[in-house]
């Protein structure tokens, strides 16, 4: 039987499989939600396909191979007779092996009756069936996506009817402009229910009637966030298609490279139709030509020609430029390399080898290097650099980020008289924009892919290689690029600076290394904090210039000058006002900034209470918000909301989902940048804050800011940062309890 499905499978990817085998079947275009997606909910249809016309022509042998058939809508429970829609579908196919009915879930009441009907009926075929629930954010997200207050309790009701009887479900999740930093939210909460949620991209679709929704379909700037998201560890875990995960792993190129051609395949170009509620019949959900316009007018008669047709007029004009999810049958070999690419030991390897070029190519050069940093002058001031290359951590960016490279640019402009700046980064979609929100006067970016090559040609055009910003990580694999960096810088006499940087934690003794053999071949530096300096080897060898504040700091103030002069996008406009609107009356505004920490983040032998520590300080903050009186307005504000630097949201969830009913909330579903969040900062008294950067604009911004040190099993840089100010407003996370918490709101 095996053998037969893998011939089978390989016939499909072949495109010898010319039969209809799977068909999308809307059979309402109505629809009782008034859903901001698109505008089917207008429809008032009253002539849709009744049970007998759906027996008659599913009957057709052009239907007699289908093998999967998904029924849609519109809404399909304003179907009265939807359990005998589904009895007159598995009756007329006599392969049918999957069916799937995709609902709102609002109709609670109607879906505990049909739903044993439906499990009955195909449960005695031994057809597998699962109930498609469309989420489109968390909470009052979906509700005002949905355009209907309560509809994600209803859907949530719908989803525990169904999990009780034993359904199979699936959480649908359509991607826009409106609910596009609300993902990660949902995908926890269906983490949380145990049910597989699957992401796809909005799309223009003729009988959804969106062409003119512009909101719905996302930006350039929303699209890097989406890439980082379909390359998130954490949804491809939950991910159960190896066909979905390749999806998302293709999208996640396109979305990164700026578009090109559809490179996935699809059932639909050969082997699938969409019957209509009006008995119109299509190549596929969203083509324009139909095979048959109205298959009563001609009589439930279908031609071999006209299905031809149809389907090659889609193909030629829609089909290389559609990113619509539906799939097909994959390549053996895109599975293989896909699977491959995702072991464990693939990664490990992947590393090994990246680590050892990298040290292969520094020590290549490592002789000259050093031979002219012996016999350069010593003591000589440097020179002013015009251009320079930035390498750090770009790539994994946050608002945070933002501030720390707008204010290293700050301090080299001054300096150095530095005007231009090539930036290395390992995902240049994503540093790009953070870079479009500097608005620095007489400044000008390039953002680079970080790689040997585009180090050589920016250095080529350069008069300074910095490694500026973040902290010089324990990361072994990108600590060797970076001294291969320096060591080419200093073998082509181009002066090497760290500025505004942190120095690890460092558990890896390879990495103390590589960040000591780097630092010595620095002309200047300049740290953030002294922190872990004395566990490097040579530290006594190393000169630092000086030890300054964060460049953050350094930028936020340069910022806020500006902040009247700022002419904020629509879109920004409209998230600072719904702020506004839910904090007015308010006499007190408590926001609350939570991140997800690792094992790396604790020292060594304390890595198992890691996930302990997190659950109880989650519980005392849930307590104490759920204690606060109604003068209180609180906000989840995000300074990472995406996957790559684990999403502040993750967090959030994990606090909003035990919070009682009767207290309200709000979260900042979006990605702010410096002004627009330094302008909501503006608008709360209190900051409870857990990210570093975090922290310091609400300190840069005079707030009252109490900081949670996430160093599980000793002190970090948060706890640092609020000692170098002097200030005892700060808790270790294994430490933070309620009576704290309520001590610094005043509410004991």
């Amino acid at each position: 039987m095996k053998v037969l499905k893998v011939l089978e499978y390989l016939k499909d990817y072949a495109g010898l499989n010319r039969d209809v085998r799977v068909v999308n079947f809307p059979i309402t275009d109505n629809c009782n939600s008034r859903c901001t997606m698109c505008n089917i909910w207008k429809n008032n249809i009253v002539d849709e396909i009744s049970p007998e016309e759906i027996t008659k022509v599913l009957s057709h042998s052009r239907f007699s191979k289908v093998k999967h058939l998904g029924i849609s809508g519109g809404e399909p429970t304003l179907r009265k007779d939807l359990v005998r829609c589904v009895g007159a579908i598995v009756d007329a196919l006599p392969l049918l092996e999957t069916l799937s009915i995709t609902s709102h879930g609002y109709s609670n009441s109607r879906w505990r009756r049909f739903l044993p009907l439906i499990k009955e009926i195909v449960q005695r075929r031994g057809i597998s069936f699962s109930l498609n629930i469309s989420i489109d954010g968390y909470g009052e997200r979906h509700d005002l996506i949905r355009g209907i207050s309560g509809a994600f309790s209803k859907a949530t009701k719908t989803i525990e009817i169904a999990q009780a009887l034993n359904v199979k479900l699936q959480l649908q999740y359509t991607i826009s402009t409106m609910n596009v930093y609300s993902m990660q939210l949902a995908l926890d909460y269906a983490r949380d229910k145990n049910i597989e949620i699957i992401f796809r991209l909005a799309t223009n679709i003729e009988r959804l009637y969106n062409a003119d929704r512009s909101e719905v379909f996302i930006d350039n700037e929303e699209r890097s966030f989406v890439a980082d998201f379909f390359s998130s560890g954490e949804l491809l875990a939950q991910t159960r298609s190896l066909s979905r995960k390749l999806y998302y792993s293709r999208m996640q190129r396109w979305l990164s490279s700026g578009g090109g051609a559809r490179a996935m395949p699809c059932y639909f170009k050969d082997q699938g139709m969409l019957l209509t509620s009006k008995l119109a019949l299509y190549p596929c959900s969203v083509a324009k030509t139909a095979v048959v316009e109205d298959l009563r007018a001609s009589d439930f008669s279908i031609s071999e020609k006209g299905i031809e047709v149809a389907r090659e007029v889609t193909k030629n004009k829609y089909c290389d430029s559609c990113i619509h999810d539906q799939s097909g049958a994959w390549s053996p070999f895109s599975i293989l390399a896909y699977k491959i690419n995702q072991w464990k030991g693939t990664v490990v390897v992947r590393k090994v080898l990246r680590l050892a070029d990298n040290l292969l190519n520094a020590v290549a050069i490592a002789p000259f290097a050093l031979l002219r940093k012996i016999k350069a002058p010593k003591g000589l001031a440097l020179d002013a650099m015009p251009v320079v290359t930035i390498m750090g951590a770009y790539g994994g960016e946050h608002v945070g980020d933002a501030a720390i490279l707008g204010g290293v640019i700050l301090r080299l402009k001054k300096q150095f008289q530095t005007q231009k700046f090539f930036i290395l980064s390992f995902r240049p979609d994503r540093t790009q924009k953070w870079v479009q929100s500097l608005k620095i006067d007489g400044v000008d970016f390039s953002v680079v892919k970080l790689s040997r090559s585009s180090l050589r040609t920016a250095l080529g055009q350069s008069d300074g290689l910095v490694y500026a910003g973040g902290p010089i990580m324990d990361i072994p694999v990108n600590l060797s690029f970076y001294l291969y960096a320096s060591l080419l810088a200093t073998w082509k006499k181009i002066p090497f600076v760290v500025e505004g940087v942190g120095l690890g934690p460092y558990k890896r003794t390879v990495s103390k290394y590589f960040a000591s053999l780097m630092l010595l071949l620095a002309k200047q530096i300049t740290l953030r904090s002294k922190s872990n300096f004395e566990s490097l080897p040579f530290y006594n060898k190393i000169e630092v210039l000086k030890v300054d504040q964060d460049p953050a700091f350094d930028y936020l103030h340069y910022y806020r000058f500006m902040l009247p002069q700022i002419n904020y996008s629509a879109r920004e406009r409209t998230e600072l006002s719904s702020l506004k609107d839910y904090i007015a009356g308010r006499e007190k505004v408590l926001f609350v900034n939570l991140r997800p920490i690792w094992s790396a983040y604790a020292t060594k032998g304390s890595e198992g209470s890691v996930g302990r520590i997190v659950d109880s300080m989650t519980r005392n903050v849930t307590s104490v918000i759920n204690q606060l009186g109604a003068e209180w307005a609180v906000v989840f504000i995000p300074f990472n909301p995406d996957t790559y630097g684990f999403s502040d949201f993750s967090s959030f969830y994990q606090v909003v989902k035990g919070v009682l009913p009767s207290r309200d909330y709000y979260v900042v579903e979006y990605e702010p940048g410096v002004p627009i969040m330094l302008d909501m900062l503006g608008q709360c008294t209190h900051l409870l804050a857990m990210r570093f950067h975090a922290c310091i604009f609400g300190l840069s911004s005079g707030l009252d800011v109490y900081g949670i040190d996430y160093q599980v099993g000793g002190r970090g840089k948060v706890a640092g940062l609020f000692d170098s100010l002097g200030s005892t407003n700060v808790s270790n996370v294994s430490e933070l309890d309620e009576p704290t918490i309520r001590g610094w709101l005043g509410e004991v």
